[in-house]
């Protein structure tokens, strides 16, 4: 009698307190401090141990012992505010599971015993040894996630994706069709039929959601690969704007607004290796830097802004303008020989001398050119055209 006693209520309320002591650690945490979670889970444990010994010691329906398993597990989690899908998601899959194991070793049973399965349920031995079995296949199944924890944070991200809402409808269905089920094994009937429908419509939902679980975390994945793509696209587009900038920026001037030194030097290269015609005149302002000293270095920055805009209008689309120094343009001229090149310089310096403007723009300038067969490189032409405006300003002095 004692061994029955044993039997029937210590190793089920063992095996629920061992259950429940590896769940706490396999569980996701939740935003509580951890004397609540100790709290709940000892609410938990002991609604589901008074439960099994009720149902074990009496015997009422297997789908009664069911809805009030899940309504436990469901009172424990709607007490709380702000209740989290992800919680729900992991209650139906447990619960769901347990069933189907449950059923399982009940439908085996009746298969090997040869017997109705409501016979089965109702010897309590037969109770005691399937709850059993389903606690220790879940103890097996939660040792497995806490040391595989990889597979429970994939289960963690499912939880937590919008892509699990329609599975927490597929989880209910399967709630409420394997309550169903459950009343076969109720049903007094003799014949196996009812034992192999419930394993197979169980191997059939266990298999649905496996491939469900399966599903989603393909989709997820495919929607990472997808919102990684689009950021990385976004990110290049974005090192592409970047780097349009930086390029513009150091092919013009930043106060002028002219070609810059560099942009010049690779566009006189790029002449020189077509092995094309052009003329480059050096230009150095006369007055600038007494300007500064009188009236200030924004007089200053104005008169050069307005000289080159002046140059750039009377060059046109034939000619390109960059500032090299502080009061130092070079005008490049393609296709133009020296002495047109030289005339042309000539009649924009006459134009702007007229003083028509606030005050004169005076420059000197000097002009060299490039002719087709020729072996000079940039930097001897542009030493040639700044001798020569040395020799111009020096005339002109």
């Amino acid at each position: 009698m004692n061994l029955v006693f044993y039997w029937y209520y210590c190793l089920p309320v063992v095996l629920v307190v061992l259950y429940g002591g590896i769940l706490y650690y396999v569980v996701p945490p939740r935003s509580l401090p951890a004397w609540k979670l100790r709290l709940d889970l000892s609410f938990i444990l002991l609604a589901e141990g008074v439960l099994v010994a009720a149902w074990l010691s009496k015997g009422f329906p297997l789908p009664v012992f069911y809805a009030l398993t899940y309504l436990i597990q469901a009172a424990a989690i709607c007490i709380r505010r702000n209740v989290q899908i992800r919680y729900w998601f992991f209650i139906n899959l447990n619960f769901v599971n347990m069933m189907v194991l449950h059923m399982t070793f009940t439908g085996v049973a009746s298969l090997i015993r040869k017997a109705a399965m409501h016979t089965l349920l109702a010897d309590a031995v037969w109770r005691t040894a399937s709850v059993a079995f389903v606690l220790t296949a879940c103890i097996i199944e939660n040792v497995i996630l806490l040391y595989k924890r990889n597979i429970l944070f994939l289960l963690v991200i499912e939880a937590k994706s919008d892509e699990a809402r329609p599975f927490m409808a597929f989880l209910s269905f399967c709630t409420g069709y394997l309550l169903l089920d459950s009343l076969l094994c109720e049903a007094e009937l003799m014949s196996v039929y009812p034992a192999l429908f419930l394993l197979g419509s169980s191997t059939v939902l266990a298999f649905c959601i496996i491939r469900f679980l399966i599903r989603i975390r393909t989709i997820m994945h495919e929607e990472y690969l997808r919102k990684e793509h689009d950021e990385l696209s976004a990110r290049l587009e974005s090192a592409r704007e970047s780097t349009g900038s930086l390029k513009r920026m150091t092919e013009r001037d930043a106060l002028t607004g002219t070609f810059s030194r560099r942009y010049l030097i690779d566009y006189i290269d790029k002449l020189i290796e077509e092995d094309q015609l052009f003329s480059l005149a050096f230009l150095d302002l006369d007055g600038l830097k007494l300007l500064n000293d009188r009236e200030g270095h924004d007089a200053g920055d104005r008169y050069l802004i307005m000289f080159s805009r002046e140059i750039e209008t009377r060059l046109g689309s034939g000619g390109l303008l960059a500032r090299v120094g502080g009061d130092e343009f070079i005008v490049l001229m393609p296709d133009t020989e020296a002495e047109a090149a030289e005339s042309r310089m000539e009649s924009i310096r006459e134009t702007l001398e007229s003083g028509y403007w606030e005050r004169p723009m005076r420059f000197s300038y000097g002009v060299t050119a490039y002719l087709p067969g020729g072996s000079k490189k940039a930097d001897a032409l542009l030493r040639e055209a700044d001798r020569a405006m040395y020799r111009d300003k020096i005339y002109r002095r």
